[in-house]
C-alpha cells in the first residue's frame, strides 16, 4: 500500500532540504528503513490505550442506575399521592352519604305530607263542588230557570263587590297593650311608688347587697325578673328592700321608770352584749374570699361568720 500524500511530499521536502545541507542524499538501507517504518507507521491504525471502555461501562452502568432510582421514586410519590387522595375522597364519602340519605327521607317525609295534603284539598274541593251543585239544581227546581240565572248573577257581582273591598282596605293592624306595657300597668297598679323606688339612692344601694339565699347582689335577681317580665318577683324584691330598710325598734326595758332611778344593789353589773356591725360590702368580701379559696378546710368557721353577718344585715 502506498504511502499518503501528505507523507510523500514531507519525505520529498527532507530528502530536498538534506541534498542542500549535506549534497547527494543517503541512499543507503538506513533512508530506506526509514521510508518503510513510516509507510508502515501511516498504515497501521492507532491503538487506544487500555482501561478506556470499562470506565465508559462504568459510567454508563452508574447513569443507568440512578435513572432507575428516579424512576422508582416518582413511582413511589405517586403512589403515596393517590393514597392520599383516596384517602380523602373515602372520608368525604363517609361523611357525606349519611348526610344525604338523611336529607333524602326527610324530602321522602315532606313529599309524602304534602302528597296528602294535596289528595284532601282536592277530596275537600270535590265535594264542595258537589254540594254547590246539589243547592244549585234543588234552587233550579223551586225557582225556575231564569230566577236562577237572576239570583247567581246578583251573587256573582255581590261577591266580586266584597272582594273588592278587601283588596282596596288594608288590614288594619289588632291593637291592644303589649307585653312590656301589661308588665308595667301591673308593676305599678300593684306598688304605686315603684318608680320612686327605683330611682331612690338607697334602692341602689340595696340591689348591691348579695342575696343569702343565692350569694348573688339582688342587681341581677331585679334584672333576670324584668326580662322575664315576672312582676311577683319584682314585687317580692321590693318588699325585701322595705323590710331591710325599715328602722329597727328599740327593744323596751322590762324595768319600770319608777325601778330605773337607781339599779338595785344587789344587782351585779352586766357589760351589754355589743354585736359587730357588718355592712354588705362585708358580706360580699366574705363571698369573695371562700370564692378564691382562703376558707378551704374551716367551713364550719365560714358558715358560722356568714350567718353572724347575715344576722347583722337584717337585724335578726
Amino acid at each position: 500500500m502506498a504511502a499518503p500524500r501528505i507523507v510523500q511530499e514531507q519525505a520529498a521536502k527532507a530528502e530536498e532540504l538534506h541534498q542542500q545541507l549535506y549534497g547527494t542524499p543517503d541512499t543507503s538501507s538506513e533512508a530506506q528503513d526509514d521510508a518503510a517504518d513510516a509507510e508502515q507507521a501511516s498504515d497501521t491504525p492507532a491503538i487506544e490505550p487500555e482501561g478506556t471502555a470499562p470506565e465508559a461501562d462504568a459510567a454508563d452502568t452508574a447513569a443507568e442506575d440512578t435513572g432507575h432510582a428516579a424512576d422508582e421514586n416518582d413511582l413511589n410519590e405517586k403512589h403515596r399521592r393517590l393514597e392520599a387522595a383516596y384517602a380523602t375522597l373515602q372520608g368525604k364519602y363517609r361523611a357525606e352519604v349519611p348526610r344525604l340519605q338523611e336529607q333524602v327521607r326527610t324530602l321522602q317525609a315532606q313529599l309524602i305530607e304534602a302528597q296528602q295534603a294535596k289528595a284532601q284539598a282536592e277530596q275537600s274541593e270535590q265535594a264542595t263542588q258537589a254540594e254547590l251543585d246539589t243547592v244549585q239544581a234543588r234552587l233550579k227546581e223551586e225557582i225556575g230557570d231564569d230566577a236562577f240565572d237572576a239570583v247567581s248573577e246578583y251573587t256573582k257581582q255581590l261577591v266580586r263587590s266584597e272582594m273588592g273591598d278587601l283588596k282596596a282596605k288594608p288590614a288594619e293592624k289588632a291593637e291592644g297593650p303589649t307585653d312590656v306595657e301589661r308588665f308595667w300597668s301591673t308593676l305599678r297598679r300593684r306598688e304605686p311608688t315603684f318608680d320612686q323606688i327605683n330611682e331612690s339612692p338607697a334602692f341602689l344601694q340595696w340591689l348591691q347587697t348579695p342575696d343569702p339565699s343565692t350569694g348573688f347582689p339582688y342587681q341581677d335577681s331585679l334584672n333576670a325578673a324584668g326580662q322575664d317580665l315576672d312582676v311577683l318577683s319584682v314585687l317580692d324584691l321590693v318588699k325585701q328592700f322595705k323590710h331591710d330598710t325599715q328602722p329597727k325598734p328599740k327593744p323596751e326595758s322590762s324595768t319600770a321608770p319608777a325601778q330605773q332611778v337607781a339599779a338595785p344593789k344587789a344587782a351585779p353589773r352586766t357589760v351589754p352584749n355589743q354585736q359587730p356591725s357588718y355592712t354588705p360590702q362585708d358580706y360580699a368580701d366574705l363571698q369573695e374570699q371562700k370564692r378564691r379559696g382562703m376558707w378551704a378546710g374551716r367551713e364550719q368557721e365560714f358558715r358560722a361568720l356568714e350567718q353572724e353577718i347575715h344576722a347583722a344585715l337584717i337585724g335578726g
